[in-house]
């Protein structure tokens, strides 16, 4: 606990209202997103919820979001909540906790460094490539979801990065199983009984299926590498089967490789795909928001060839940042209290779940004027001085993604890319519906009409809907 304290000095956090027996389960279930924006417009700082017959308590606020993730980290874990995760991640970092995680940060930590990031930028280009010219390939003005595509693209990017050439014709063969789990993954998170993987329940056996051909695809080609000899290779497998970590003299292990191998596969993609997604309909929906990351784009060429250039990009990466606090892929992130502690005035028990109400505090308007509205200017020049722990679509303190600038560069470079060639419109009679599930994903995918690209400052003629 950060500090000693007197319960009876400190409040009990209010209880959100709720039904006889079920408690807040009809309405979180029913509308997850608009259930988090009442929390934080309803209630304080911390507030307890009933969902599924458990009890939660629910932070909305960026002190107590600082105090968990930075201030106390050290008395809060990942939770019960992340075993599922745990199917099919393994003891990786986005599921292990304790010493555990902070062996294998330590050990992973370089392959992130930014100095890597350069070598990486020619994949990404050519990724993207890829996906222009199987998108020109489209009739004019046919309604596609351009989420298969970028889901295609990123699973490319992550692939190649994590084997280089190692992965020979496999490719097709991942992106198959990760659909399988996703789709195993998103089935759980939005059943309120969970039941233990070993019940041989049709889904479990579906789940079960997909995690062992999943495996079996990691270790092969690890073993394949390790068969190879000791030659080096520019890829982040290399990397990883050559890390050392000088405070316990040891690497990793298969099992720890296959862990971390996983995670990044299953982490590296998911969420910048969907990211991108988004991005993709709010440039549809805002020409003149196109026009200006068009223009930046045009004035680097097209393309980004090195890291530098990022930084002519301020208005891109603005754009990014405001789609992510419109749809934060990790919309609400979870904590188990290891002692008791006080959060902003009020008691937390040891064993206490919690959950960072992230989709509530970025739309809530105490903390940004006008929240509903696509205003990507609010990033590039703040309004007001911004609590570091509000936005947060990385996470934040120790257990920052440690991908956050992987993630970053490609979809920046992407986006510079697919303005030089694409303009995007929405198609009639669909409008993306956000809904919560591992990420935030659109319901039926987001489907938009791909035309030229369009260079004009008079650029318009679609519906400017925020």
């Amino acid at each position: 606990m950060n500090g000693s304290f007197n319960k009876t000095t400190i409040k009990k956090p209010n209880a959100a209202s709720g039904a006889p027996v079920v408690g807040n389960t009809i309405g979180a279930l029913k509308d997850p997103l608009r259930f988090l924006i009442c929390l934080k417009n309803e209630y304080g700082d911390v507030v307890t919820v009933r969902i599924g017959g458990k009890k939660y308590h629910v932070t909305q606020s960026p002190h107590a979001s600082a105090h968990i993730l930075q201030e106390n980290a050290g008395n809060y874990i990942k939770p019960g909540a992340a075993k599922m995760m745990k199917q099919f991640l393994g003891d990786g970092l986005a599921t292990s906790n304790g010493s555990l995680w902070l062996r294998q940060r330590r050990l992973i930590q370089p392959a992130f460094h930014k100095s890597k990031l350069e070598g990486i930028l020619n994949v990404i280009n050519d990724e993207a490539g890829q996906l222009i010219q199987w998108w020109k390939k489209i009739s004019p003005g046919e309604p596609i979801n351009v989420n298969d595509g970028l889901l295609k693209l990123t699973l490319g990017n992550i692939s190649r990065t994590m084997f280089g050439s190692g992965l020979n014709d496999r490719g097709d063969e991942i992106a198959a199983v990760i659909t399988r789990l996703m789709a195993c993954a998103s089935s759980s998170v939005n059943s309120v009984i969970h039941l233990p993987l070993s019940v041989p329940t049709p889904g479990n056996l579906r789940f079960r299926k997909a995690i062992s051909d999943f495996e079996k695809i990691l270790y092969d080609i690890i073993n394949q590498r390790k068969d190879n000899g000791n030659g080096r290779h520019a890829d982040l497998l290399d990397l990883l089967l050559h890390a050392y970590d000088n405070e316990s003299g040891t690497g990793m292990n298969e099992r720890q490789l296959r862990d971390e191998t996983a995670t990044i596969f299953m982490t590296g993609h998911e969420t910048t795909a969907q990211t991108l997604s988004w991005i993709l309909y709010k440039l549809a929906v805002n020409p003149q928001v196109y026009q200006r990351v068009r223009n930046e784009s045009e004035a680097i060429g097209g393309e980004v060839t090195a890291m530098d250039a990022l930084q002519k990009l301020p208005y891109t990466k603005a754009v990014i940042e405001e789609t992510m606090r419109i749809y934060p892929p990790v919309w609400v992130m979870a904590r188990r209290a290891v002692q008791d502690d006080c959060i902003c005035g009020f008691h937390i028990p040891a064993g206490a779940t919690m959950l960072i109400n992230i989709y509530g505090m970025n739309h809530h308007p105490g903390y940004w004027n006008d929240p509903e509205s696509f205003i990507p200017e609010r990033f590039v020049n703040p309004e007001s001085e911004r609590h570091p722990f509000l936005f947060i679509p990385f996470g934040m303190g120790r257990r920052l993604c440690i991908g956050n600038m992987f993630a970053m560069t490609v979809m920046q470079t992407v986006l510079v890319k697919l303005v030089s060639e694409f303009s995007f419109q929405t198609a009639e009679d669909h409008t993306p519906v956000p809904r919560p599930n591992i990420t935030l994903r659109a319901k039926n995918g987001v489907i938009l009409k791909i035309g030229q690209a369009i260079s004009s400052p008079e650029y318009g003629g679609y519906a400017n809907h925020k």
